[in-house]
């Protein structure tokens, strides 16, 4: 009966040792509580409210627009981009980190050989063997050695080598939605300038037409004061504005040679020029913006994941430190061939074998405890970072959905206020005809037309802009057409 007591004390104080000891070498790690809302502050009739079935990673949002030019451009873009290159570079980096943490469980070998020479003198010799005391007695001799043969050596510190695996492996999760980062951010880029480009082309005939009426207008007002129907002051306002207006075509211009070289780069290309697809009138935006709920979008964001994948790397840096107060085992030994020769006495040549096993335990080393203590600053960096992350993530959202809200209203606003214009130049054009007013009159309601369509130009490229910043703050496509490996033919690659 006291013996069953003994072991079960035993067995007692060796689990809460064990169990000590892992948490002490491996900290449990638990996500950081936030408050994530059931809802959206800002979420308008323009989102579906079906939020259920929506895998926003995978989703193409940009052929939605139905422009194959766009398509092909994002498509090339995800394929080519140096960036996402240099990405996919760091994945295969962390991937070469987490093979050697595990052939760190691997002993090592070596072939090697060496050799040593040495001389006796001043010898006292007491030997019963009369031949050896005869010849060492003769005076100096020389004597020597060598082995050849293969030395392995093992050298393992359990919770280190646990340790550093963890961390490579949380490191390719890291460097992987870094990538996914950069593809997100791609998308939003070649979005957006394919966007810019499209409006700075209709803007620019536009413009061209808004010039040719202001010469018209010149024109007219140059007539009248001829004939002495008008001031020279009116002569120099017009000039004044046609110069205006003509300076705003040579800006346009280089608007659109600025978003074709961006796309171009954005595709992996030398800067060159670019063919758009639809005009900005045919392009659509009618339809709806899937949101999921706030939750389901944390999961999405690759900067959530980002952000977490360093708290559990700081996490796992905890038990790094401290594994330096876990035994360390070193296990070397010989194999090979040994030779030695005694002058001309005798030489011995043999195969031989050594072994040596050393473990140590560090018993005095403060440099160990400020080691832990900085892995634990970094995951009290990290835990506030995470949240902080949290928040941002539901600040962009939030945002997004509040600016595509407004960039709708202002559109709908302005194509009223074009439709009322378009309606005086009609009303303009048939008193012309019938000669109610002048040609200078009507080409005034003109300008008046024209600047109004220009103006829902510039608001409907807002509108459009808004849909692609919404679309990235949800975390949408960044796994559509997702290239992960690199293409071993290439010379970056093949070497």
């Amino acid at each position: 009966m006291k013996i069953r007591k003994i072991i079960y004390k035993g067995s007692v104080i060796l689990s809460v040792t064990f169990l000590t000891a892992c948490s002490f070498f491996s900290p449990e790690y638990e996500r950081p509580k936030t408050d994530t809302p059931n809802v959206w502050l800002h979420e308008g009739d323009t989102t579906t409210t079906d939020k259920q079935k929506w895998d926003l990673p995978k989703l193409a949002w940009w052929r939605l627009f139905n422009d194959p030019q766009l398509n092909s451009f994002i498509t090339i873009a995800l394929k080519d981009n140096q960036q996402l290159q240099v990405a996919i570079g760091n994945i295969k980096q962390s991937e070469a980190e987490i093979e050697k943490a595990n052939y760190a469980w691997l002993p090592t070998a070596s072939v090697g050989g060496g050799g040593f020479i040495g001389q006796a003198f001043g010898t006292n010799i007491n030997s019963s063997i009369p031949q050896a005391k005869q010849f060492l007695s003769q005076g100096t001799e020389t004597f020597g050695g060598s082995l050849v043969g293969v030395v392995p050596s093992y050298t393992i510190n359990l919770v280190r080598e646990i340790k550093i695996g963890e961390v490579a492996r949380y490191s390719k999760k890291m460097q992987t939605e870094l990538k996914n980062t950069t593809r997100l951010s791609i998308i939003t880029q070649v979005a957006a300038s394919y966007f810019s480009l499209v409006t700075a082309k209709a803007q620019l005939d536009l413009q061209i037409r808004k010039v040719e009426e202001y010469e018209l207008l010149q024109y007219f007002a140059q007539k009248q004061y001829d004939a002495g129907a008008a001031s020279s002051l009116s002569i120099k306002m017009i000039n004044q504005q046609l110069e205006s207006e003509r300076g705003k075509i040579a800006s346009i211009k280089n608007d659109i040679v600025h978003f074709e070289n961006s796309l171009s780069v954005l595709m992996g290309q030398n800067p060159s020029k670019v063919i758009s697809g639809k005009t900005l009138n045919e392009i659509n935006t009618s339809h709806e913006v899937p949101v999921n709920l706030p939750a389901k979008v944390l999961e999405n964001r690759p900067d959530v994941a980002i952000a977490e994948y360093r708290l559990q790397t700081a996490n796992a840096n905890i038990g790094l430190a401290r594994s330096q107060f876990f035994p360390s085992i070193d296990l070397t030994g010989a194999f090979g061939n040994a030779t030695l020769a005694l002058a001309q006495l005798a030489t011995m040549n043999a195969g031989v074998w050594a072994a040596e096993a050393v473990a140590a335990v560090p018993v005095f080393n403060m440099a160990i405890l400020a080691d832990s203590d900085k892995a634990k600053a970094q995951f009290y960096q990290g835990y506030y970072e995470y949240i902080n992350t949290i928040h941002k993530a539901l600040q962009d959202v939030n945002d997004s959905l509040s600016e595509h809200s407004s960039a709708k209203e202002t559109m709908k606003r302005d194509m009223l206020a074009l439709e009322a214009t378009n309606e005086q130049t009609i009303i303009f054009n048939k008193k012309y005809e019938k000669g109610a007013i002048s040609k200078m009159e009507f080409t005034g309601a003109s300008i008046n037309n024209t600047n109004a369509q220009m103006q829902v130009n510039q608001t409907k490229l807002k509108e459009l802009i808004s849909i692609v910043n919404l679309y990235q703050s949800l975390g949408s496509g960044y796994d559509v057409d997702n290239h992960m490996n690199v293409i071993e033919s290439n010379p970056a690659w093949n070497k």
